[in-house]
């Protein structure tokens, strides 16, 4: 976690807009924006080169500069980081704030004053920024006053990238450069000229990709897992991403995920809406869709299950930005309820799970939207 990386790290982790719950009623609407329960899961090439899996969410607010920033921890199996932006959700904002990080590793970079960045410049419009932090990053044996002097640019605002979810079209490209100066600065800062690249997803309301060149750090978003708690009076949504490949086999979105509990309403309609795009490029716009035996896929409850097909399509429903680049969607659809369940309430779950021995690569996404029960019900 480096000061010139705090651009690309708060466009990369941060930035979300609230219309998550857009027409999630009718069932079959784009997957949305990022909204305040959103989880996303990122992968992140650390300053050693080793990569890291992180999952990162709201878990409260902090007082800071005597202005209230949303607290947001990027977790991994070895390091939990805090950091301090706001507003959150961005929504209509054309500016967001950064207030600090600390790690539990004793990293931590503190602003003197809270830094703003303008989210929406004109394009190739070059925003220069000078600014002092306190920091404490690996290799530096106290922490120290630094200054971080630079400018960053919006180059695109129709741009595509190659990510862990296969090449993401419509985006926001920015770049950065600028340089970090200071007393007790580590080797790998010291007189080096840096640079950044972020890739921002409009549709998401999140960060894609990032990378700073020069100290071989980046990460890019393999997953995201989110909790509408209520889209409509007594109705609720939840929504995933997620990837199948050699290291992770299987996929499942579950309404018991949200609250902890059987909550969906048995005899009620669940709509469930499950999408597939293969991740490589020519795959995605030449493979068959995934079926049985290699690929299982399951629209169900604890005791039983409903029968789907997957359907062909030339349009995504979930990710319009993609529609036009001649890729294959496949589909399925199931609008039922569990009347028959010996219990209730119940839990709706969409899986998926393949043999990645004879299965190309997928990105997988599914929304459930159904009825919750009242606890007096």
């Amino acid at each position: 976690m480096k000061p010139l990386a705090i651009l690309a790290l708060i466009f990369m982790i941060l930035i979300s807009c609230d219309d998550s719950t857009k027409n999630a009623e009718d069932g079959k609407s784009s997957y949305g924006a990022s909204s305040t329960t959103t989880n996303l899961e990122f992968n992140i090439t650390m300053l050693n080169q080793t990569k890291t899996t992180f999952t990162g969410k709201k878990i409260g607010t902090e007082t800071i500069f005597e202005q209230e920033f949303v607290k947001y921890e990027a977790k991994s199996n070895s390091s939990t980081d805090e950091i301090y932006f706001k507003p959150y959700p961005v929504g209509n904002s054309s500016t967001i704030t950064f207030g600090g990080l600390k790690t539990n590793t004793d990293i931590e970079i503190t602003p003197h004053e809270p830094v703003t960045v303008e989210l929406y410049p004109t394009i190739n419009k070059e925003t220069a920024y000078t600014g002092d932090f306190d920091v404490k990053l690996p290799g530096m044996s106290t922490k120290s006053t630094v200054t971080l002097s630079g400018t960053y640019k919006l180059v695109s605002d129709n741009d595509s990238v190659e990510t862990s979810m296969g090449t993401v079209h419509g985006l926001n490209h920015y770049t950065g450069s600028g340089t970090v100066t200071g007393n007790d600065l580590p080797v790998y800062l010291k007189n080096i000229p840096l640079t950044a690249e972020v890739w921002y997803s409009p549709e998401l309301g999140a960060a894609i990709k990032y990378r700073v060149p020069e100290l071989g750090i980046g990460g890019d978003i393999t997953g995201t897992l989110d909790f509408d708690t209520e889209v409509a009076e007594g109705y609720a949504s939840v929504r995933k991403i997620g990837i199948i490949n050699e290291n992770n086999h299987s996929f499942e979105l579950n309404t018991y995920e949200a609250f902890g509990k059987f909550d969906a309403d048995k005899n009620t309609h669940a709509k469930m809406l499950l999408e597939i795009r293969y991740i490589d490029e020519e795959k995605a716009k030449t493979a068959a869709a995934p079926g049985y035996p290699s690929t299982n896929i399951e629209f169900g409850v604890p005791n039983g299950y409903f029968p789907s097909t997957l359907t062909e399509s030339s349009v995504s429903i979930f990710h319009p930005e993609e529609n036009g680049k001649g890729y294959k969607f496949f589909i399925g659809y199931v609008d039922q309820a569990s009347k028959n369940s010996t219990i209730n309430p119940v839990s709706y779950h969409i899986k998926v799970s393949a043999d990645t021995d004879i299965t190309p690569d997928m990105r997988v996404t599914a929304r459930i939207y159904y009825k919750r029960m009242s606890e007096t019900e």
